[in-house]
């Protein structure tokens, strides 16, 4: 008997073990580029507004795009950050693109929210969650960053919450 309960312990801890990494794992994943293999196909974007532009478009200038819906908490929190670096560098042509999961709640409730936080970079609609999908890789978790560098080539991708100065460094990587 006294085995069976020390090796329930035991299951119980790495079980514990498992589950606390494999959450730190998705709350401070962080992808570096290790080569030039991942260049970006030319998504059409829908804007809030209607309007159509392409991301091959912005080839040549360096683009952050971040993933959020305004019930995400840490969503809440990054967007002013990306406000700060939208303004800080957008002189040196810095792209930023908020992309809202429109299947998870109102274009209307998103649009309110960005208009509360004062966002004025680009807001996208991903409908058909086919930009979430190709960028986060099977991953479902917001928010998600995508850095992107002047040839079009994905440089860092982050899922989970990071700092100001973290995302401030990270986008002068690709300036």
């Amino acid at each position: 008997m006294h085995h069976n309960v020390q090796r329930a312990h035991w299951h119980f801890f790495w079980s514990a073990l498992l589950l606390v990494g494999l959450i730190g794992v998705t709350l401070v994943y962080t992808q570096k580029r290790t080569s030039q293999e991942e260049k970006v196909p030319g998504f059409g974007l829908e804007h809030f507004d209607g309007t159509i532009t392409h991301l091959e478009e912005y080839r040549g200038r360096p683009v952050i795009i971040n993933f959020w819906a305004a019930w995400c908490i840490a969503c809440r929190s990054e967007m002013p950050m990306f406000e700060k670096i939208y303004q800080a560098y957008k002189d040196k042509g810095l792209v930023v693109l908020g992309v809202h999961r429109t299947e998870t709640e109102s274009q209307e409730i998103a649009i309110a929210f960005a208009r509360e936080v004062g966002v004025t970079y680009l807001l996208i609609k991903d409908e058909r969650t086919r930009l979430f999908g190709y960028f986060n890789k099977g991953l479902t978790a917001i928010p998600t960053t995508v850095f992107i560098d002047r040839e079009g080539y994905v440089v860092v991708r982050t899922i989970g919450p990071r700092t100001e100065k973290e995302f401030f460094a990270l986008a002068q990587d690709i300036l």
